[in-house]
């Protein structure tokens, strides 16, 4: 809730029950973007639009070993990006800007594993 809001319980003591479309309009909210890379070759992942509180990318890789670096954090604290490797290459994730806990790279070295970063708008952490 929000300056000057409450929560309003209905007459059994629970919170009522909202339609999910009402999500959609949070002010400054946006839904998750799912995205699958199919190209097989190094690739930047685009800076999230205003608003964007996390992105999802899959790589479909095949056999090609590929590169995917991260948007800038300028600006972006609090951005979170979950990214999976679905072929049978190595996926290495690399920051555009600042360091990927405290390093430079993170390899993705099993089909199906995945790692979730967040920005604290100059680093990127792994959660």
């Amino acid at each position: 809730t929000g300056a000057n809001q409450i929560v309003q319980l209905d007459g059994s003591s629970r919170l009522p029950a909202v339609d999910g479309s009402q999500l959609t309009n949070l002010p400054g909210a946006s839904r998750t973007t799912v995205t699958t890379d199919s190209s097989g070759t190094n690739s930047t992942m685009s800076n999230p639009a205003a608003g964007t509180l996390e992105d999802i990318y899959l790589v479909s890789n095949g056999a090609s070993a590929v590169t995917i670096t991260l948007p800038t954090v300028t600006g972006n604290a609090g951005y979170k990006v979950q990214i999976k490797r679905l072929g049978t290459a190595n996926v290495t994730v690399s920051p555009a800007s600042g360091n990927l806990d405290g390093g430079a790279n993170k390899v993705l070295t099993l089909q199906y594993m995945s790692i979730t970063l967040t920005t604290d708008g100059t680093n990127w952490w792994i959660i």
